[in-house]
């Protein structure tokens, strides 16, 4: 939504969908924020310099936050005046003092020392938007969110925002920082294939899941002081982000002890599962039990040979018949699979078809339930995967018409 000048909120449409978010999000121990903005720096000034403007926008965010659910409250006020910077401090307190999580989504550089980083640390994490270091109306083809910065690049880039940040003698602590990311890069027409190269055009937003296909088709090259992969096509330089680059960037946060990393935005990797295998392994201790290798009589047998796939979460409503599938599950070619599902979660559930790879249940209680799938020959099994369906009440909600990040440890 949109912070006007007048105190209130524009655009919140869609925030009648968070109590939803929230239930969906709570099930795998994620927490929603929701978020704010304003671009206008004039506007920016109009709101943060009026206590009672300020007065009636934490009002505001403290109802939405009581009718929703929600975990706390994201401002993505960008475009800051410095003549506010206090004043910007003093909201972010009462804000933090109304809904208690606070984060300030931030610049990668603070060109009119606008935001005062020790101070607003004291009641908020900073999201650093670390990218568009180079942009579209760049004069030369170069990384989106440099690693590293130096020649041939400027100094500007993600060690430097990150050691601005920190700055002992104004800096915030470095667990309150979350390094952002992208899932975005651009590509640029350009006068050669030099680094660095001069753009001849403006440059365009590339998506992560389109400059992964642009790189197959054209080559992946690297360069190694940002620590970034680009492509080039003949008449035209990509640089964007992969998986590589994107575990570099991560462990650069995990040895500057920051407090997490995140994302702008989620749905541009297009569901890539090996970029988010390895963001979870690089960001959690969680260690998966691969199963009791010793012969019991009491356990299944495990198998490589089979692979169980329950399916992706996803949302249903109370009355709703609802099937879950197994489909994707692999085994021994010319082989049948057998499918056993069990329920361990939520509330309980008659499965029909238990024994296929798409039981159906009809469901009078909202709650979320999982459900467990092993598949094999009936001697040996893969190991189990869960499916989380997210029950909702369809009266529930209904109240109110009107970006992710991932820490550490």
């Amino acid at each position: 939504a949109n912070a006007n000048t007048s105190g209130g909120l524009d655009s919140t449409s869609r925030w009648d969908e968070a109590e939803s978010a929230v239930t969906i999000a709570s099930a795998y121990d994620v927490k929603v924020h929701l978020c704010v903005t304003n671009f206008d720096s004039d506007e920016l000034d109009t709101i943060l310099s009026s206590s009672t403007i300020r007065n009636k926008l934490i009002s505001e965010l403290k109802d939405w936050q009581d009718q929703t659910g929600v975990d706390g409250i994201n401002i993505d006020f960008e475009g800051l005046p410095s003549s506010v910077k206090q004043e910007m401090v003093t909201f972010t307190e009462d804000l933090a003092d109304e809904v208690g999580e606070v984060v300030l989504a931030t610049p990668a550089v603070d060109w009119n020392g606008s935001w005062d980083f020790d101070e607003l640390a004291k009641h908020a994490h900073m999201f650093i938007m670390g990218y568009a270091y180079h942009y579209s109306g760049s004069s030369q083809a170069g990384p989106n969110d440099p690693l590293y910065g130096g020649d041939p690049w400027s100094k500007y880039a993600l060690d430097w925002s990150v050691e601005d940040y920190t700055n002992p003698s104004y800096g915030a602590p470095a667990d309150k920082i979350i390094l952002g990311l992208p899932l975005y890069g651009f590509r640029w027409s350009v006068s050669s294939n030099t680094i660095p190269a001069t753009a001849t055009s403006t440059g365009s937003s590339i998506f992560y899941a389109e400059a992964l296909a642009e790189a197959q088709t054209h080559g992946e090259l690297w360069e190694s002081n940002s620590e970034t992969p680009y492509w080039y096509d003949g008449s035209r330089q990509g640089w964007y982000s992969n998986e590589e680059s994107i575990e570099l960037r991560i462990q650069y946060a995990q040895s500057e002890s920051l407090g997490g990393i995140g994302f702008w935005a989620l749905h541009y990797d297009d569901g890539d599962s090996d970029l988010w295998n390895m963001i979870h392994e690089e960001t959690t201790d969680e260690v998966i039990d691969p199963g009791d290798d010793d012969d019991d009589d009491d356990g299944p047998v495990y198998s490589d040979d089979y692979q169980a796939d329950a399916g992706q979460p996803f949302l249903a409503y109370v009355g709703d018949t609802i099937m879950l599938s197994g489909e994707g599950s692999l085994g021994p070619d010319g082989i049948e699979i057998h499918y056993e599902w069990t329920q361990i979660e939520g509330p309980e559930a008659t499965l029909t078809d238990a024994d296929s790879a798409t039981p159906t249940f009809v469901i009078e209680t909202a709650g979320v339930t999982v459900f467990e799938l092993m598949v094999g020959n009936g001697e040996v099994f893969s190991q189990p995967d869960r499916s989380h369906v997210v029950v909702l009440d369809p009266d529930a909600g209904r109240r109110h018409r009107g970006s992710c990040s991932c820490n550490f440890g």
